[in-house]
């Protein structure tokens, strides 16, 4: 695995426009959609060689203008009018659209646009809207690649829960989508009463109700817990473990009265005590409470004898109010420790972090505290740590860099110099982050660059990165790694890409097997679809070699599905 590769993708309830373009325009609520016809005449026409003899702009110079007419201007398409934008103008315009709009219309207008919008906040799509057309319509195109996985799969049904977006939860539940407790948990935790129901009417299983009125509890819906807590067992049958689990979450969400309350039914009136460690993470989740009464919370734990804690103090140094919870806390005597500088360090509450030092009361790590900084991209905070005579490193630029954090990186470059902070290392983290700009600014600085930069472009990024790799001429090996990595994360659109760019397959088989050598032994959908992507565009195969690679590993459901394709396929 090269350096910069996660270990894997982001979950949540929003997917990105760039490692995937197909599974994030999943969930647009809006943008006109081209019919698959469209966009097979378009991949027809972006067709390419390996190597590259010309830049890949050239290719849409070629085709065909519309013709001027006599005594006028030539007409003005948006593409060419949004070329000629500052970048500067184009992000005012982008200011003024809606997310999605930006996500699936403006950044489609050309390749510079995409490039100039390609932050996270510009990329991702969002199912708020609950668009079932545009959902229909993009996972009827098997020409997108949308290669969900089954973590994909649920992360996109807990967005749609979260948002309260009961049709589409129905929809998605006819196509064969799976319902399961972490449903439930979504359900719980954005306080979806309605949605709850109808997961448990429409046949998901019934989960712990204890701990999901832990998840309502722990947002501060406390309507939707105490709802809960009507159809789960009664606290003297309740596990400990769920109980600390469910006043965790009430001194992180809830207000005092309902601490209180809960903590009296499931331990005081039981005559019953919560171990240690429990009431540590009590105490420590009171301290970090976006609550009002935070402080009062912490007053009556420690009055019932919960322990004064560092992991209080670092929740503290998390909160914006860092200073104020951390001088209040040290005046009750609460510990500190090394790890609470670090962490207001990676928060970048720089206010908090300068008094901690200025006592000098607790020992640190310089070089960690300002990759910490660097990690989050808090210029000002390593500007304090500067000043205090502290010193960076290259580790602290890939950190900058994997965030997609440019100032912190162009901060770090100016204090270190070119030779020590930037390297091969911060351009593939940089490819991580998916920042067109971070990586344009870093090949403009001379930062260097190998083949692991285009691997985790391959399995993490976009085609706009992929093409401008190629552009630039960064090493792309030619041991087929980039179809393992994309494989890998069914990232069928990047695969798509690089046949257009003409990579070229192993000999032999060679770029088959190495794939089957990378795979997991748990055969997922999405690389399924990769794999048959693969034997549909000719990739070549030595079948005996593939299924003894996969016995090998003791990769049995991959070894079947293999001498199934190889008897379909001879």
């Amino acid at each position: 695995m090269p350096p910069g590769m996660p270990a894997h993708g982001p979950r949540g309830g929003a997917m990105s426009l760039g490692p995937q373009v197909g599974a994030a325009q999943l969930l647009s609520s809006g943008g006109v959609l081209a019919p698959p016809g469209d966009m097979q005449q378009q991949e027809g026409e972006r067709q390419g060689t390996w190597p590259r003899t010309e830049p890949l702009e050239q290719t849409a110079a070629a085709a065909p203008q519309p013709q001027q007419q006599d005594g006028g201007d030539a007409p003005v398409g948006p593409e060419d009018f949004f070329h000629a934008l500052p970048p500067g103008l184009v992000q005012r315009v982008a200011g003024r659209l809606a997310p999605n709009e930006v996500a699936c219309v403006l950044r489609l207008v050309n390749k510079t646009t995409a490039a100039q919008l390609s932050r996270p906040q510009h990329t991702t799509m969002h199912l708020s809207h609950g668009s079932i057309a545009n959902l229909e319509v993009l996972l009827a195109r098997d020409d997108l690649g949308l290669g969900l996985g089954a973590d994909d799969m649920q992360a996109v049904f807990e967005s749609a829960v979260v948002a309260g977006q009961l049709d589409v939860c129905a929809w998605l539940q006819r196509r064969g989508w799976p319902l399961d407790t972490r449903l439930l948990a979504a359900a719980a935790r954005s306080g979806k009463q309605v949605v709850y129901e109808w997961l448990l009417a429409n046949g998901c299983r019934k989960g712990n109700e204890v701990v999901a009125a832990a998840q309502a509890a722990s947002q501060g819906h406390v309507g939707m817990m105490d709802w809960l807590l009507l159809g789960a067992s009664p606290p003297d049958a309740t596990p400990r473990v769920d109980s600390a689990t469910l006043l965790r979450a009430a001194a992180a969400g809830c207000d005092l009265l309902t601490l209180v309350r809960l903590h009296h039914a499931y331990l005081g009136s039981l005559s019953r005590e919560l171990p240690n460690a429990s009431q540590q993470a009590v105490v420590a989740d009171a301290a970090g409470s976006p609550t009002a009464d935070w402080r009062a919370k912490l007053e009556w734990l420690e009055a019932r004898g919960y322990p004064h804690t560092t992991e209080a103090s670092m929740q503290a140094a998390d909160k914006p109010d860092a200073l104020h919870r951390l001088q209040w806390l040290q005046q009750r005597g609460y510990p500190l420790h090394r790890f609470v500088a670090h962490t207001a360090a990676r928060a970048g509450n720089v206010e908090a972090l300068r008094n901690l030092l200025d006592q000098g009361a607790i020992n640190h790590d310089e070089v960690l505290l300002i990759r910490d900084a660097a990690q989050g991209g808090h210029v000002a905070t390593m500007e304090m740590l500067h000043a205090r005579g502290m010193f960076a490193d290259s580790e602290a630029t890939e950190r900058a860099a994997c965030s997609g954090h440019l100032p912190a990186v162009t901060w770090l470059v100016e204090r270190l110099g070119t030779d020590t902070a930037l390297t091969a290392g911060v351009f593939a983290k940089a490819a991580v982050a998916g920042s067109m700009a971070l990586m344009v600014w870093l090949r403009e600085a001379g930062c260097p660059w190998d083949e692991n930069t285009f691997y985790v472009a391959a399995a993490v990024g976009s085609e706009e990165q992929l093409e401008w790799l190629a552009e630039q001429g960064c090493p792309m090996g030619d041991d087929g790694e980039p179809y393992v990595y994309a494989v890998g994360a069914g990232n069928l659109a990047n695969l798509s890409c690089l046949r257009r760019l003409g990579y070229p397959w192993r000999p032999g088989g060679g770029t088959f097997t190495l794939v089957v050598e990378s795979l997991p032994r748990d055969l997922e959908d999405h690389v399924v679809r990769a794999l048959c992507w693969l034997l549909d565009q000719g990739c070549p195969v030595d079948w005996d070699e593939a299924e003894a690679t996969a016995e090998e590993r003791g990769s049995y459901e991959l070894l079947e599905w293999l001498q199934m394709q190889g008897q379909q396929r001879a």
